[in-house]
């Protein structure tokens, strides 16, 4: 025990002097000092564990890039398909909306063209009802014409 806690740089020999020097006996001494140099070791990382780890971290960054990868193929996929859904059901709200305009534009000509009748049919009676009037008015000018000559000749 004394050799591996040597290794990671603990003076085991140092440590059980000071602790004698402190009041310990040699045996409590070096009792003391594998008990506490047993959980150092412990935790400490060989260069074997170091070598692991590395070994795991390269391993388990492979996995992600691969994990990775295909949610980006994945999600653009999935991307794809949305727009050309998007695309299809545009192009449906365009046609119907076309139809639709083409619906109200052929509504408000056939209305136009009803209104357009209703006024030449009311222009043409009001013109007629004016020609009458006017026709009343030129023979009531002509029969006081007529009056008044005959009433001028008779003076």
């Amino acid at each position: 025990m004394f050799d591996a806690m040597e290794a990671i740089g603990l003076d085991t020999l140092k440590a059980t002097r000071t602790l004698q020097a402190a009041g310990f006996d040699a045996a409590q001494a070096e009792a003391l000092v594998t008990v506490l140099g047993g959980p150092v070791l412990g935790s400490v990382a060989t260069r074997e564990d170091v070598r692991d780890v590395r070994v795991a971290l390269r391993d388990l960054r492979t996995e992600l890039k691969a994990e990775f990868d295909g949610l980006r193929t994945e999600l653009k996929t999935e991307v794809d398909g949305l727009r050309t859904e998007l695309k299809t059901e545009i192009d449906g709200l365009r046609t119907e909306l076309k139809t639709e305009i083409d619906g109200v534009r052929t509504e408000l000509k056939t209305e136009i063209d009803g209104v357009r009748t209703e006024l030449k049919t009311e222009i043409d009676g009001v013109r007629t009802e004016l020609k009458a009037e006017i026709e009343g008015v030129r023979a009531e000018f002509k029969t006081d014409i007529g009056q008044l000559r005959e009433e001028s000749a008779g003076m």
